[in-house]
């Protein structure tokens, strides 16, 4: 993040949407929406933003991304929204948190590479232990857990564009899951091994499912605006995630059914809503707002209802996980 785009400047193109810019020489324009970003390049327009992941259990702990004034860091915090506390300290960039199906364990993007290029690490779910189990030239992103923990999908422009990848949890065996000229991310597991996951292949963004293998690659969304970030309930019979069907800088909430039927908008705000993943529990959805004024958590039930603000304007908070609560 900061590591690769150090000139923040506001553009007239994306100010009026409400969206912050980082751009490098020589880099593509990256538009910050919460924890949504938007490339944009002189033939594409690329959504990326924060998939997380949830897994059947007891509600535990929150992670997140958290800007402290000088770099991003990864923070827990409780489910009721209280105890913030940073679980990575340095220098360099450490972002989009995913936990592990056990609750112990978490893997994120760090920049601390001498490159400065995403790669992705591990740590204990008290913040130590880290190491790397990327380790490359290449950006990595966006790393989430398979259901029985032995896995870790995430995605990499190794090849040129964005691709979703998969290692077992120690680094090894790397495979490549899918293989076009399109930018296919966010990878999300549910609990049955299915990959969720975002692709522009037909144009715009849309949330596409896949097989553990790689195989069965089909859409669950098609319309004109892009739909992205998408995370499966802990019984991996619906999918949350964001879209801005109803207005190009109006990024709202939906779920729908796990086979894409029954498409229901939660958030309805002229706000940016973004970053949706549900509780271990399945009772709650934990995503990301700035509807008061900067960018914090906040927490609704499942079906959209009794929203709040979660860490109550006391700090910035973006691309939030819940963990199950260890037994």
């Amino acid at each position: 993040m900061r590591g690769r785009f150090r000139a923040w400047r506001d553009t007239p193109a994306v100010a009026g949407a409400g969206l912050t810019v980082r751009r490098a020489p020589g880099s593509p324009l990256r538009a910050v929406v919460g924890g949504a970003v938007l490339l944009a390049t002189l033939s594409m327009l690329v959504l990326i933003g924060h998939a997380g992941a949830a897994f059947p259990g007891a509600n535990g702990k929150i992670v997140f991304t958290h800007y402290d004034g000088n770099d991003y860091e990864v923070y827990a915090i409780t489910a009721d929204g209280t105890n913030p506390r940073p679980l990575t300290s340095n220098d360099a960039d450490d972002y989009r948190p995913s936990v592990s199906p056990s609750g112990r364990r978490i893997v994120f993007t760090s920049e601390r590479g001498a490159g400065g290029d995403g790669e992705i690490f591990t740590m204990r779910a008290d913040g130590s232990r880290e190491r790397a189990l990327t380790r490359n030239k290449s950006d990595e992103d966006e790393a989430a857990y398979s259901a029985n923990g032995k896995k870790v999908a995430f995605q990499s422009n190794r090849d040129g564009d964005l691709e979703i990848f998969v290692i077992k949890a120690d680094g090894s065996d790397r495979r490549q899951l899918t293989e076009n000229d399109a930018q296919d991310q966010q990878a999300a597991y549910s609990a049955d091994g299915r990959i969720t996951f975002a692709s522009n292949r037909d144009g715009n963004s849309e949330i596409y499912v896949m097989d553990g293998s790689g195989s069965n690659q089909d859409p669950l969304s098609d319309n004109a605006a892009a739909d992205f970030a998408p995370s499966f309930s802990p019984d991996g019979q619906r999918i949350t995630f964001v879209s801005n069907r109803d207005g190009v800088s109006n990024f709202e909430i939906y779920a729908m059914d796990d086979d894409g039927q029954d498409q229901d908008r939660l958030t309805d705000n002229a706000a940016v809503d973004s970053d949706p993943v549900y509780s271990p529990a399945g009772d709650k959805i934990v995503f990301s707002s700035n509807r008061t004024g900067t960018y914090e958590l906040h927490i609704m039930d499942f079906d959209g209802t009794d929203q709040a603000d979660l860490t109550a304007q006391t700090m910035h908070g973006v691309e939030p996980d819940w963990g199950r609560r260890p037994k």
